[in-house]
């Protein structure tokens, strides 16, 4: 006999319904009759699964009894309301708020469906077990609690994966604003930098327009010239860092010939006043993006 069945679920913004064949109510009846016939073993079971886990057994521990005591009241009463009456919005809104918290809490629905499904395997034990293993007068029951399974591991997947999108979009916008924070400090540091800089710049060009090579000698002519290619390096770093502060927030790409960037990398090492060790080959570089 066929053990599973197809649920229709309807799901609106504001209504979470499902609909079942009279079989399939007729099921679940049979299976809540002897889920309360065993509950303390099921109970049990279900409490030993969860305390097992590393992240939800802390947390179920930290709850005082009368509070755990409480929300299972309540989660039994929703159950039979879902069952006995056909009435699933509230359990299943419920079973969703519990999902979303556990995916702010950094679990996934399985560690609260595996708990559940642990101790519902254990009552198909007792229901083979009660009807001295006849499979035919246990399969409604059994049939009822796989329905149940299913309406349950449907709802917690759609919850998780809207909490995730939801997670997602935080995560996105939080290192979008993280991005945009950093190229608003280049900005905003490179553009304070570059008024000084230009300043030296200006101040050497004057004096080296003032000074004749007849009042300088040889040393402080270099001095200048050093000073001069130090300004101007400096003056094309802060506006390189300018440039990408402007386009770090957009998608534009372009080519970079590698022969030009190492060639000014070059050229920067020969500025800088000091000998160089090693002679520096360079081979044909293509152009990257």
């Amino acid at each position: 006999m066929e053990t599973t069945t197809k649920i229709e679920v309807l799901r609106t913004r504001d209504n979470i319904t499902s609909h079942f064949s009279e079989e399939d109510q007729h099921a679940l009846r049979q299976f809540y009759a002897f889920l309360q016939l065993y509950h303390e073993e099921v109970s049990e079971i279900s409490q030993v699964e969860m305390a097992k886990h590393p992240i939800l057994g802390p947390i179920i521990a930290s709850i005082p009894p009368a509070v755990m005591e409480l929300s299972k009241r309540r989660s039994d009463e929703l159950m039979a309301n879902a069952i006995l009456h056909n009435d699933w919005e509230p359990l299943l809104k419920d079973l969703n708020a519990q999902s979303l918290q556990m995916a702010k809490l950094g679990l996934n629905f399985q560690s609260l469906y595996g708990a559940i499904k642990k101790s519902l395997q254990t009552l198909e034990n007792k229901l083979v077990q009660h009807f001295e293993n006849d499979l035919e007068k246990a399969l409604p029951a059994i049939r009822g609690i796989r329905i149940y399974l299913d309406v349950i591991l449907e709802n917690f997947t759609e919850s998780q994966l809207e909490s995730q999108r939801h997670i997602n979009e935080m995560q996105q916008e939080s290192q979008t604003n993280l991005k945009n924070a950093q190229n608003e400090f280049i900005y905003v540091a490179s553009h304070n930098l570059q008024e000084p800089v230009t300043n030296i710049i200006s101040i050497l060009r004057e004096l080296d327009g003032l000074l004749t090579k007849d009042q300088l000698d040889a040393e402080t002519q270099e001095l200048f010239a050093h000073l001069e290619t130090a300004a101007d390096i400096m003056n094309m770093l802060i506006l390189d860092l300018l440039n990408y502060a402007r386009i770090g927030s957009m998608s534009i790409q372009s080519k970079v010939d590698l022969n030009l960037v190492v060639k000014s990398a070059v050229t920067k090492l020969s500025n800088s006043g000091e000998t160089l060790a090693s002679k520096i080959k360079i081979g044909p570089l293509p152009s990257m993006i």
